[in-house]
C-alpha cells in the first residue's frame, strides 16, 4: 500500500492554507453557518425530565408489585386472586399500569 501521502496545512491570522490551496481568512468566516441553539436546552430539559418522570412511574409500580408479592408469599392462607385483585385496584386507582 506504500506511506500515505501527508498534506501539510498551515494556519495564521490571514489565510489557511492546505498544501498548494491557500484561503482567505474572510472566505472561510463567511462559509459559516449558524442555527440557532435557543430551542436545544429546553429540549434537553423536556427530555430528561420525561424520562425521570416515566422512570418514576415505572419504579412506583414496581415497588407496590414486588410487595403484594412478598407480602402474599411470606403470608400462609393467603388469597392470591383476592390480593391480585386487589393490588390491580390499587394500581388502577392510582392511574398505574395495571397489566405488564
Amino acid at each position: 500500500m506504500g506511506e500515505p501521502k501527508k498534506t501539510q496545512f498551515k494556519v495564521t491570522e490571514s489565510e489557511i492554507s492546505l498544501g498548494n490551496f491557500v484561503v482567505p481568512v474572510s472566505e472561510v468566516q463567511s462559509c459559516k453557518v449558524g442555527y440557532s441553539k435557543k430551542w436545544l436546552a429546553p429540549l434537553t430539559a423536556t427530555i430528561g425530565l420525561s424520562l425521570m418522570a416515566w422512570f418514576a412511574y415505572e419504579l412506583v409500580s414496581l415497588v407496590i408489585r414486588f410487595s403484594t408479592a412478598i407480602n402474599v408469599a411470606s403470608t400462609p392462607g393467603a388469597d392470591e386472586a383476592a390480593s391480585h385483585a386487589s393490588m390491580v385496584h390499587f394500581l388502577e386507582k392510582l392511574h398505574l399500569r395495571a397489566s405488564t
